[in-house]
């Protein structure tokens, strides 16, 4: 039986015997015991809802939610896109992630369990709302709606992209009207993408989990049973142990956002105080966003650290180019050609370099020797990569013009120093 089928039965539309409904009940009560949840109930339809709190003092892997209270909102807004600064605070944030019927989004696809967390003065709250049947959405749905209309700030891991969107899917299509504006959302997909590019594999969760918070999930049900575990249940099989572990995975993944804003809000703060960080992060991209926000010597105090990057010898170099401290400037692009191994960072190099000696410094002997180096370098890169010709030809008529430039402007100044010593 496939899928379709499964929810085609799970809507009734298909008769379930007596003993196939008694071992669902079964199933959700159970879950409820074990839980401690709380039947919520209006008319026909029901759903259950499991509330606890966490205690601060409990450590997730590496990371330690004691240092939630000490949270520096002043880089906690750096993380949100745009050049907007927006006000937020540790209280406004609504932590939240959805399991759902299939992975691939869309009209058939459900959300049968969501989870939240706030943090709180008496610790870790989190809420969960379990559809103990697919004829309770609207009920489900409505709890839900007033759990976010609270939100002043989501906070997800791809959720602004699929879980998010899915939950306004329900609401569409079971009827309920949609705000006039989605509350402000702080993706962590994305801030760990910017933070730790190149230095991570991939970004799945388990694997930010893994190298970023030192948490593993040895216990954990895998991703892909969750859809087949509530099937299960719908159907009317005995998968109370497996529900358990479905309610763990979701309350494990609000505990990891949170965790994981902790740490990237440390690994930032940390940057722009001290330069280097414990972990290994990608500073080029941070740099860029604490440029995109306005703040241009924090990002200069991140890139500081990170010299041994070429990377980082380019955006620090054009940072203090910018800033008009061309000493400087001149300093880290010459670095950057002694440095680069690859073509194009040697020309960018050089380029940078010989702009700055001819326009500012006057020394058009020493930006003469930066344009030989670039033909030198063409050449070589000509004979070696054939298939990169036509670029790299096209590359040397310019440095070759450059070139020209500048003799002509030696042979212009060795003969106003000969007209003048006669």
């Amino acid at each position: 039986m496939n899928r379709l089928e499964f929810f085609d039965r799970a809507r009734s539309r298909l008769p379930m015997k007596k003993e196939q409904r008694d071992e669902r009940d079964r199933n959700l009560e159970c879950l409820q015991k074990e839980l401690h949840g709380e039947v919520l109930s209006e008319g026909p339809s029901s759903i259950l809802a499991v509330r606890y709190t966490v205690s601060r003092s409990v450590r997730h892997g590496d990371a330690s939610f004691s240092e939630v209270g000490s949270l520096d909102t002043a880089v906690l807004r750096l993380l949100f896109s745009g050049t907007r600064k927006p006000e937020v605070s540790l209280r406004k944030l609504l932590f939240f992630d959805v399991e759902t019927t299939g992975l691939s989004g869309g009209a058939g696809t459900n959300v049968f369990l969501v989870g939240f967390l706030r943090v709180s003065e008496r610790g870790i709250e989190i809420s969960q709302y379990f559809l103990s049947n697919l004829s309770s959405e609207r009920l489900f749905l409505r709890y839900i709606q007033e759990e976010l209309r609270q939100a002043a700030v989501l906070v997800s891991y791809n959720g602004k992209g699929y879980d998010y969107n899915l939950i306004k899917s329900r609401y569409i299509l079971n009827g309920f009207p949609l705000e006039d504006q989605d509350p402000l959302h702080l993706d962590l997909l994305f801030t760990s993408r910017r933070i730790w590019k190149g230095v991570l594999p991939d970004f799945t969760l388990s694997t930010v989990e893994r190298t970023v918070l030192g948490f593993g999930r040895p216990m954990d049900i895998p991703g892909w049973r969750i859809p087949e575990v509530y099937f299960n249940y719908i159907r009317g099989r005995d998968v109370a142990q497996d529900l358990h572990l479905v309610f763990e995975h979701n309350r494990l993944d609000l505990l990891s956002l949170l965790a994981l804003l902790i740490r990237q809000v440390s690994v930032i703060r940390v940057g722009i105080r001290e330069g280097r960080t414990p972990q290994r992060i990608n500073p080029a991209s941070i740099s860029d966003m604490l440029l995109k926000k306005g703040y241009p010597e924090e990002a200069k105090s991140v890139l500081e650290g990170h010299l041994e990057c070429t990377e980082v010898l380019k955006r620090l170099g054009l940072i203090y180019k910018r800033q008009q401290q061309h000493h400087r400037a001149l300093e880290l692009f010459t670095a950057l050609a002694d440095r680069a191994s690859g073509v194009s960072d040697y020309l960018f190099a050089c380029t940078e370099a010989a702009k700055l000696c001819e326009h500012v410094f006057r020394d058009m002997k020493r930006a003469l020797s930066y344009a030989e180096g670039m033909r030198e370098r063409l050449m070589r890169a000509c004979a070696f990569y054939p298939e990169l010709r036509e670029r790299l030809e096209y590359e040397r008529s310019s440095v070759e013009r450059r070139i020209e430039r500048l003799m002509r402007r030696l042979s212009v100044s060795a003969g106003k120093g000969i007209a003048q010593e006669g």
